[in-house]
């Protein structure tokens, strides 16, 4: 996927080089970039009340509200991204530069969603370790997969 970053010069350098790291190769005109616009802010905006919190990770929660979806770190950092759009748009305290582990999580949020949203990858699954063998089960949601596991 392309990804085009509008975003300060303090940031530009930490995420560039982070995407790079995956993948430095060339644009291809041919596929709609993920955009991202990125700003350093003291005071980023909340989550909107009307978002339900989906997911709780070490340091970022994952909220939706119909398509759109909010990535925040616990230092206060937001990232929201509209799928239909390609966009993401993040308020970024200045702490996050420091945190480079919490950063490149909320950064690497959005791509995660844009690839399921264009199911370029999909994975459900349960697992199971019953005497040194392991089982995964597989299969859309709400299918049985923690039922057969149990």
């Amino acid at each position: 996927m392309n990804i085009q970053i509008n975003c300060d010069q303090h940031l530009y350098s930490k995420i560039s080089n982070y995407l790079n790291f995956f993948y430095a190769g060339e644009l291809r005109p041919d596929i709609k970039s993920l955009t991202y616009d990125l700003t350093i802010r003291r005071d980023p905006p909340a989550v909107p009340i009307n978002a339900v919190k989906t997911l709780k990770a070490a340091d970022i929660t994952c909220y939706r509200n119909d398509t759109d979806s909010y990535f925040a770190l616990n230092n206060g950092s937001i990232i929201h991204y509209n799928p239909v759009l390609m966009r993401a748009v993040g308020f970024i305290k200045k702490e996050s530069l420091t945190d480079l582990a919490g950063l490149f999580s909320l950064i690497g949020a959005p791509i995660s969603e844009n690839l399921k949203y264009n199911a370029l990858y999909s994975f459900h699954s349960a697992a199971l370790l019953s005497n040194g063998v392991g089982y995964l089960f597989s299969g859309d949601s709400g299918s049985g997969k923690t039922t057969s596991t149990l």
